[in-house]
Parts: structure tokens; C-alpha cells; sequence
């Protein structure tokens, strides 16, 4: 029986660390970063849903981040460049917990039929009606939360940490499971297990 327990724990920590640590891989391709002399995957933005759904399962499902937004000369964009996309604590969401996806409708700028027929049938698919907007979605493309970055937050004081609050809590609020929350499930249900099996 005390080897049954060994084993059950030992796969249990073989889960919890595949979890945690997702190796780094390197790409030679011309649309993706050259990571040959990095340690940390960079953080880049898909810029179509196929290509983000392919990136989410090369990392096992991993939810995609979906930006909705105007041209990138436009105010509301400018502040999110500026304020938010160049944090670490954003990009940090890019390269561990979500693929970054950006849906830019410009009217500036060359885009093909096929890159605004893409974002015109994404943002009513899941009805976004103001940009700049994010999305939250599993790799099939269901939709898994809208974070509100309207909404204001006790103790958060800056535009950054607003954003990525917003996107931290919409998950967590429409049942997707944080890094901490999985760990903890893990945990409870592995003491349950082996009182059960103690009897």
C-alpha cells in the first residue's frame, strides 16, 4: 500500500512540475523571434486565430489572449502601448500563461480582405463592441472571459497593473482555473486520496 501512495505522489509531482516548468523551445521560422541566444521565451503577438490556436497547442492549450483594437496611431491604443504592453508584468502574461494575439483594424495601412474579414467575424463571434478590448480564449476558440478594463479595482493604482488585473480576474471569475488555484485542487485532492485509501 505505501508503495501505491509513493507512486500516486510521485506522479502527482511529475503533473504539478510539467506544470510549472514549460522548456523553452527554439523556432526557426520568419514569423517568430530568434531565440538561439535567449533563456526566456520572448514575448510576441499572433496576428491571425489560426496562428494563435496553432502556438496554444504547441503549449498544451494554453488560453489565448485576444486584443481587439483600432489603428495603432489611435489614442486608446497609444496609452496601452505605452503603459502596459512594454511591462514585464505583461509580457510575462504573454510568454507563461496566455498566447498574445492582436486583431488591429487600421485604417491607416494596407490590411488584405482576409485580415478584415478575420477581425470584422471575431469581434461580433464574441461581441466586442469598443476597442481597444481583450478576449479570453481556449484554443479551440471558445470564449472563456471579457475582462473589463473599465471597471476600477481597490489597490490597484496604475493603468498597467488595471489591465492586467482585469485580465487575471475575468478568468478566474468565469471558472478557468489559475496557476495557484490548480496547485491548491492538487493538493486537496491528494490529501483526500490518501485518507480514503488509509481506511
Amino acid at each position: 500500500m505505501k508503495s501505491f501512495h509513493s507512486i500516486f505522489l510521485l506522479i502527482s509531482l511529475v503533473f504539478l512540475i510539467s506544470d510549472v516548468c514549460q522548456g523553452v523551445e527554439i523556432v526557426e521560422t520568419t514569423n517568430r523571434p530568434d531565440m538561439s541566444r535567449r533563456s526566456v521565451e520572448p514575448f510576441w503577438w499572433s496576428l491571425t486565430l489560426v496562428e494563435a490556436q496553432a502556438r496554444s497547442e504547441e503549449k498544451e492549450g494554453r488560453p489565448i489572449l485576444a486584443l481587439f483594437t483600432g489603428p495603432e496611431s489611435s489614442a486608446p491604443y497609444q496609452k496601452l502601448e505605452a503603459e502596459v504592453f512594454n511591462t514585464s508584468g505583461f509580457k510575462r502574461l504573454g510568454r507563461k500563461q496566455y498566447i498574445p494575439l492582436k486583431l488591429a483594424m487600421s485604417a491607416n495601412t494596407h490590411q488584405s480582405a482576409q485580415t478584415k474579414e478575420e477581425y470584422h467575424r471575431l469581434s461580433q463571434e464574441y461581441a466586442v463592441s469598443e476597442v481597444p478590448s481583450f478576449v479570453i480564449l481556449e484554443s479551440d476558440g471558445t470564449l472563456i472571459a471579457k475582462p473589463d478594463l473599465l471597471k476600477n479595482r481597490k489597490g490597484v493604482s496604475s493603468y498597467s497593473e488595471q489591465v492586467i488585473t482585469a485580465i487575471l480576474k475575468a478568468e478566474e471569475t468565469t471558472g478557468g482555473m489559475s496557476f495557484y488555484m490548480k496547485i491548491g485542487a492538487g493538493i486537496v485532492f491528494g490529501v483526500i486520496l490518501i485518507m480514503f485509501l488509509r481506511r
